[in-house]
């Protein structure tokens, strides 16, 4: 439904709904560090931000990953996308194209 494409310093979604690419700059010293796709949502991973694309909102979603934040695992299906960090575990939903977060209580 949708392709990802990650180039210099932007990233572009695109998705049947929107019928045009939708794009997100990086920030300085920002660098992707990992993407996945899944049926309605794209997630970006930088050394700052994870980032979250909505195939049915049609808009990127972002999060801030904190100093000293450790991605562990990533993953994609359908509607939902997850980030897995050593402080937090990160959610997108595709539907809201929102992020939810839970800290963990031990590190």
């Amino acid at each position: 439904d949708r392709i990802l494409i990650t180039h210099h310093k932007e990233v572009v979604a695109f998705s049947s709904t929107g019928h045009k690419g939708v794009h997100i700059g990086l920030r300085a010293q920002e660098r992707v560090v990992d993407s996945l796709t899944a049926s309605r949502v794209a997630l970006v991973v930088t050394n700052q931000r994870a980032l979250g694309f909505s195939s049915i909102t049609n808009q990127w979603t972002v999060t801030k990953i904190d100093v000293g934040e450790q991605i562990r695992d990533m993953e994609a299906k359908g509607f939902v996308a997850s980030v897995d960090t050593n402080f937090r575990a990160l959610g997108f939903g595709g539907r809201q194209g929102a992020w939810k977060e839970y800290r963990y209580r031990f590190r």
